[in-house]
């Protein structure tokens, strides 16, 4: 839910893995969730060593990075970062914190009883890149979010 909230809310987010091809598929399927928008901002699956400053960049990214750069980036200012590292599983910051853009998301109960159902029944991590079932729950939560947009247009 904290990565769905963080492209939501435009934020910088980093994913890291010891695998590059993880770490490209997962950032490849981040940014599928947002169909039917697009994530119009610094994108790059996987960071090379010599675009380590553009995680310092003010302006909003997705960038997936192999666990072996994270002492690269140390000098680098990193704060209000949504980083999430796929190997162990953990995210920072951390869910339910008061920094976890999560909790600012409208129905985000249902989204996450919703997307925890499918979780179940998927048998493979490259199932979730390419299941209906995933992009028509984001499509409904897109929908139920944004449907009636036109109302507040003036």
């Amino acid at each position: 839910m904290t990565l769905i909230a963080s492209m939501l809310m435009e934020r910088r987010i980093i994913l890291v893995s010891q695998a590059r091809d993880t770490v490209t598929a997962a950032v490849q399927a981040a940014a599928a969730l947002l169909y039917p928008f697009k994530w119009h901002h610094i994108f790059l699956p996987m960071l090379p060593r010599s675009f380590k400053e553009y995680l310092a960049a003010p302006m909003p990214f997705l960038i997936g990075m192999p666990a072996q750069m994270l002492p690269l980036i140390n000098g680098i200012p990193i704060d209000e970062v949504t980083l999430i590292d796929l190997d162990m599983g953990k995210c920072n910051p951390a869910p339910g914190s008061s920094r976890d853009d999560a909790s600012l998301l409208p129905y985000r109960d249902q989204l996450e009883a919703a997307l925890q159902a499918v979780h179940k029944n998927i048998r493979s991590p490259t199932e979730y890149e390419t299941s209906p079932m995933i992009a028509g729950i984001m499509q409904q939560f897109f929908l139920k979010l944004f449907g009636r947009y036109h109302q507040f247009v003036l």
